[in-house]
């Protein structure tokens, strides 16, 4: 796996945790009826946006999911790569074929 795919897979998984928390105490705070989120709102248009703001959060757990298995196959596939590799470096110095 290449290290930018790496990084930017951590870096997702990190902005993924930090917006469903993010949307977790929005979701909270109108369920309190903040009277700054609420003013004005009926409790249905209420109701809807603490649902949209759980849908969110799930997508983003999907998204957070995604990303952290993108990262452990990647790292598996370089370790098998790396252990081929060894395997094979190790099998052309018995058979005595120059590795340089």
């Amino acid at each position: 796996m290449h290290p930018v795919a790496k990084c930017c897979s951590m870096y997702c998984s990190c902005v993924m945790v930090s917006g469903m928390v993010f949307f977790a105490i929005l979701a909270i705070m109108e369920s309190n009826h903040n009277m700054f989120l609420t003013h004005g709102k009926t409790q249905e248009e209420i109701d809807q946006k603490i649902s949209a703001l759980y849908i969110t959060m799930a997508v983003q757990l999907v998204c957070l999911v995604t990303c952290i298995a993108q990262i452990v196959v990647g790292t598996r596939k370089e370790r098998e790569e790396e252990q081929r590799q060894r395997e094979l470096d190790i099998q052309n110095a018995k058979d005595g074929i120059d590795i340089f």
